[in-house]
């Protein structure tokens, strides 16, 4: 055999052995590299027998442990291993992991999926993207088809109907075990959970077959308990005549929790789920429902919680006094504030908080626009609802002493205490500042 000039790398023993370690590593022969230098130097370079053709049975958890390091270039134990035997209209090999830790790189862009192709033994690629799915690109493993082609290119590997039925298969066979795991392993499955949950959700958010299989391995904190629960557990705590899932969307976690938003939910004892993982916003408009349970987001249009869970504690004294000096002060709102504000309404969910914004019913859920802002993501300019407390002191005093203020300058000052609640950042703060030294003032 003559080497071309350009191609003498192939004379380089390094440069052999990493081909041969590629491609041949499992072939049923064995491959030995010869030093001409060293005629009495001779080294097998392939392994020859493959882990996963193994019996299970014949095979030590730190050979498994060895193998998912050198194939993931993970440094982490794995959480779990699937190695399973596929026959029937095709037939496969594979040997899946769960990964202990979050990779570094698990929300790049550009990341890939670390599944290996092999056909026979033969390693074909390491880069078909059409294996698995980019929501499960965490899980590494290999896949070894007997009704794949040797010579198949990986243009041909595209849209390949076999390739559609294994990944179709081990779609399957890892959420099964994701279940499994949930169902028999609590302490394992909240580590994976914590890690790769945001991921699983992605999903979600394709149009697929698995919705059903996800939907119930979801967990949420809540509003109830310091406890994350499945969708499944939620319907168990619903409060008497409830009939929708209500969730709080926001990714600041802190904010959620010492939001105005839950307020009513708090008082009437009404489980509220907390989605606070970026892509939560774009899967539940894609999916709606849990069995006939709607999702209902508490920061969008209005919700009627009157005839659902406990009495509420939000005191009615005094209101008929005050019922038209408030119309008054609603109404001076509303011209003051027309060109930011949509609408002004008495809100029947608050119960401690003066002021409250909402994202009209029609509109965009008021989260979504701050993540689309985040990424410089065009949004329309969406006017809010402004939600009023009558039985708080503050409305009650403003609307008691409407001829002795400034309508303009109170009407912009609750302008920007909603939005300091609402966790936004206030476009002219110095404006505030002076509004409410004046207030104090006077």
């Amino acid at each position: 055999m003559n080497i071309k000039k350009d191609a003498d790398e192939f004379l380089d023993s390094f440069r052999l052995r990493s081909i041969i370690t590629k491609y041949s590593n499992y072939i049923p022969f064995p491959i030995y590299l010869k030093d001409l230098d060293d005629k009495e130097k001779e080294e097998k370079i392939n392994e020859g027998s493959p882990l996963w053709l193994k019996d299970k049975k014949d095979i030590k958890e730190e050979d498994y442990k060895q193998f998912y390091n050198n194939i993931s270039f993970n440094f982490d134990d794995p959480l779990k291993t699937i190695h399973y035997n596929a026959e029937g209209v095709i037939s496969y090999k594979a040997l899946l992991y769960f990964p202990t830790n979050q990779p570094m790189d698990l929300f790049n862009a550009d990341r890939k999926n670390k599944i290996k192709l092999y056909v026979q033994k033969v390693f074909i690629t390491d880069d078909c993207e059409d294996i698995i799915p980019n929501w499960l690109r965490f899980i590494p493993g290999v896949v070894d088809s007997q009704d794949i082609s040797l010579n198949i290119s990986r243009e041909m590997l595209q849209n390949n109907p076999i390739i559609t039925k294994i990944k179709k298969g081990i779609t399957n066979k890892i959420l099964s075990e994701i279940d499994s795991l949930a169902k028999k392993e609590n302490d394992k499955f909240e580590t994976f959970w914590n890690n790769f949950g945001p991921v699983l959700k992605e999903g979600l958010y394709e149009h697929n077959d698995h919705h059903e299989k996800i939907l119930p391995l979801l967990r949420f904190e809540n509003s109830l308990n310091n406890k994350k629960i499945s969708l499944e557990e939620y319907t168990k705590l619903m409060a008497k005549d409830q009939n929708e899932i209500y969730y709080f969307a926001n990714t600041d976690k802190d904010h959620i929790k010492n939001s105005p938003q839950l307020e009513v939910f708090t008082d009437k004892k009404i489980p509220v789920l907390f989605m606070v993982d970026a892509v939560d916003e774009f899967w539940i408009q894609n999916v709606n429902k849990f069995k006939d349970l709607e999702f209902k987001s508490i920061t969008k249009g209005k919700v009627d919680v009157s005839k659902v869970g406990e009495k509420s504690n939000k005191k009615d004294e005094n209101k008929k006094e005050i019922d038209s000096k408030i119309n008054d002060l609603i109404n001076i709102l509303k011209t003051e504030l027309k060109e930011t504000i949509s609408n002004v309404i008495v809100s029947e969910r608050l119960t401690k908080s003066p002021i409250l914004l909402v994202a009209e019913e029609a509109g965009m859920d008021i989260n979504m626009e701050k993540l689309m802002k985040m990424h410089n993501q065009k949004t329309p300019v969406s006017k809010k609802i402004l939600e009023i407390n009558p039985n708080h002191p503050m409305i009650v005093n403003l609307s008691q002493n409407l001829k002795k203020i400034d309508h303009k300058k109170a009407s912009n000052l609750i302008l920007d205490q909603a939005n300091i609640l609402d966790g936004n950042i206030l476009s002219n703060p110095s404006a505030y500042l002076e509004n409410l030294t004046e207030i104090f003032i006077k």
